[in-house]
This record gives structure tokens, sequence and C-alpha cells, in this order.
């Protein structure tokens, strides 16, 4: 029996079944969550952007196929991801209805390769080096006797303990830490939040120094981030890099204003030896005090000498008692001139170079003790002697009534024959002096 029209459209009718969107994404959502609840996922990443709330998204590449990628802002990576990086994504896929979409929800991040690292490194490298931002115009140079560093690393480590043992034994100054993780997604941008805060900060260091121990290039490619090297190009206090060891080379590297090939290599590259400097010291000393014994020396040479030549010439006491001063104001010059020399070399946790700051003073004071004793005494003598010299001048005897009587040519005219010779004569009296000429020379 065939059945007609009517009843073949029943049949069809009760066979029908509808669905509610609502049953169709809750049924779409158990299949795709329920059969990649944890999955791995390899691709190249494609425009990663980190928004405000801290969650980043990107989208994994592979050809023209792209699965969408959210790593929420709590996951510990450690590596941020970069645009065209090849990498294997942990984590699960998930579905939003709203908008009839999935997405993967990453828990890990791990490099695919070392390939695709090195390529990306190499093209950052030329575009950095092409802008300039390697120039040696950028690197600032280093102070002599650093006083305060600052230290960026982690608190935790070797390499803290390593660099502040070798400080303390080459040249204890003021450390300030500026403790930061060293490996992980977020490295950079911490590092780049304390260079800020340290040029705010009242501790002023005169030398800062980023340090880490090594690694491989994955654990070391936070110091390749393109911001971190801008931020270490803009700093206007001399930076130092100390990351992993010799044979690792970071781009903060190229950027800083000086490479060193270990953290406590950086200690001794921007420090002096605090033995060296204690001999200089030592050289210091010896060379002032042989220049005071020879101030004095000299001193006492002269005046003696000068001070017997004084039975002839008075007037030359005036002379050598100024003499005495600028020879006396040497001395004081000297002693000025080599403590501030002195002083200008770091002292800080330096109490043996207090010690010879302190004996210096008392060598200048013994020394400036003996001079002023032996300027009384040589003052007193040339006075005693110019009065001696003043009441045997010829100048006594015109005030009591005589004079001098010379010729034309200055000669003296001692007796009436010599002036018989003469026509003009000069006649000196205790007061001045007067011409004269002679009428009757019999």
């Amino acid at each position: 029996m065939i059945p007609n029209s009517a009843t073949q459209n029943n049949l069809e009718s009760q066979k029908r079944v509808v669905y509610s969107v609502t049953i169709i994404s809750k049924t779409i959502k158990e299949v795709i969550e329920g059969s990649f609840n944890h999955i791995f996922v390899k691709g190249e990443i494609s425009n990663p952007k980190m928004y405000s709330s801290g969650h980043t998204y990107f989208s994994l590449k592979e050809n023209d196929v792209l699965l969408e990628c959210i790593i929420w802002r709590n996951t510990k990576l450690t590596f941020a991801p970069e645009h065209g990086a090849e990498v294997i994504c942990e984590g699960r896929i998930t579905t939003y209805a709203g908008r009839s979409r999935y997405q993967m929800i990453v828990q890990s991040v791990e490099h695919a390769g070392i390939g695709s690292l090195l390529k990306i490194l190499e093209e950052r490298k030329r575009k950095l080096q092409q802008e300039g931002l390697f120039d040696a115009k950028y690197k600032l140079a280093l102070p002599k006797y650093p006083r305060r560093i600052a230290l960026i690393t982690s608190k935790s480590g070797a390499v803290l303990h390593d660099m502040l043992h070798r400080l303390e034994e080459r040249f204890p100054c003021d450390v300030k830490l500026y403790s930061t993780h060293v490996q992980g997604a977020n490295t950079a941008n911490e590092i780049i939040s304390i260079l800020q805060s340290i040029s705010l900060d009242t501790f002023s260091p005169d030398v800062i120094i980023i340090a880490r121990g090594g690694g491989s290039i994955e654990d070391l490619w936070e110091f390749n981030d393109e911001k971190l090297i801008r931020a270490v190009v803009a700093s206007s206090i001399p930076i130092v890099t100390a990351i992993g060891h010799e044979t690792d080379t970071t781009l903060v590297d190229y950027a800083s204003s000086l490479r060193a090939p270990t953290p406590t290599a950086a200690i001794e590259m921007i420090t002096p030896n605090r033995f060296d400097i204690l001999q200089m010291i030592n050289q210091k000393f010896a060379i002032l005090k042989s220049k005071i014994q020879y101030i004095l020396s000299y001193m006492k040479h002269t005046l003696t000498l000068k001070s017997k030549v004084l039975s002839h010439r008075s007037n030359l006491f005036t002379v050598y008692n100024h003499k005495l001063h600028k020879i006396y104001n040497r001395y004081l010059h000297n002693k000025s001139l080599y403590i501030e020399r002195i002083q200008k070399i770091p002292i800080i946790a330096q109490p043996s170079i207090h010690k010879y700051i302190t004996k210096l003073n008392v060598e200048f004071s013994r020394y400036k003790n003996l001079c002023e004793k032996y300027y009384l005494s040589l003052e007193r003598n040339l006075s005693l002697q110019n009065t001696r010299l003043q009441s045997y001048s010829y100048q006594k005897t015109l005030q009591r009534g005589f004079s001098i009587v010379q010729n034309s040519k200055n000669k003296l005219i001692t007796s009436k024959k010599d002036a018989q010779k003469e026509t003009n004569i000069s006649i000196t009296f205790a007061d001045g002096s007067c011409n004269a000429t002679l009428l009757n020379n019999d």
C-alpha cells in the first residue's frame, strides 16, 4: 500500500528534531573542551599584545590558518611571547558561545628551536644597530672612584654574594640592591621600572650594574628585549652589564657603557684596588715630607746667608723680611695642596687612610712651629742689626751739622787740594743737597 502525500508529510514531521541555540552551543563546548582539555600546539606567534588588564592575546599561525590564544595575567612564563617566534604552547581549547568562537588558553610556552631565536636576535640586532643605539656616543664615562653603586640582580643566588665579597676586598663603598627577577617573561619590564626609579632615588648612584649568572639563550632572552635596550641607552647614569658567563652575549651588552665578562669581573673593572691607593698615599706623604724639609732647609740657608750682608746694606732688612714671608707662605700653600690632593682619594670604609691624614697634619704642625720659631729668631736678629747699622749711618753725622761735598762726577771731595781743581760742586746736607760754584780757588 502506497501512502498518499498527506500521510508522507506527517511521517516526515515526526522524524525532524529542532535544537535550541543553547543546546547546540553547550554540546559543541562539551565536545571541543572534552577532546582538547590538555594539548600541545606548535606554531608561529603573530601580533602578541598585552592589555592593561595584564592578559596577553596573540595568534598561533601556520600558513594561512590562525588559532587565537590567551595568556591570563597570573600565568608564569619563562619568556614573553614575541612576534615571529616559533613556539610550542601547552594549554586547552575553550569556546565562547556569545561569539561562536573558540580559542586556546595557554599555560606555558617554549621555543620550538634555537634557530628561530637566533633569527629574531639577528634581525633585532641589525635594526637597533641601524638606529645607532650601539654607537660610542651613548657610552658614558665611568667614575674613577665610585662612592655609590646600584646593583640590579636577584637577591637570592651566588651572584650577589660573590659581587659583594669582591667589592669588600677591593674597594668598600655604598651599595644599594634593587632586587629583580633575572629570568622570566616580566624580567625586562621589572628592570626598566627599576631604572626609572633609580633616576629619582636620593641614593644617586655613580654607576649601575645589571648582573646575573650564566644560562641558555632562552634563560637570557629577556636581556634582548628592545624596550630594555632603549631604557639602558636613555640612562643618565653609566650602566655596566654582567650577564651570564664570558661567552654569553646579549643585546643589552651592546647598549651598555661597559660589558663585563662575569659579575665579579664587573666589580674589578669599575673599582680600584684599595692597596694601590694606600701605596699611592704613602708615596705622596714621602714626597710631601721631603718638600717641607727642603723648604725649611732652603729658608734657613738663605736667611742666614743674607743676614750677613745686612752689615753693608741696611735696606735689605725689608727685602728679606718680605722674602721670608713669601717662603713661609709657599710652605703653607704646599701643605694645603697636598692635604687637598690626598683628601680627594676616596676614604669610604678606609680607616687607615684617615690615619695618614692625621699623621700629615701632625707633621705639618711640627714643621709650622719650627718655622715660626726660626722666623721670630731671625726677625729679632735682623732688627738688632738694622738698629746698629742705623746708629753708624752717615745720616746721623749729617744731622750733627756735617755735609758731603762731591764734584760734577759725584766723586767725594775730601780736601782743599781736591776742591781747588773743581769749579762746580754739590753739597749734601741732612735735609737735602744743593749745587755751588767756587769763585776763589786760592
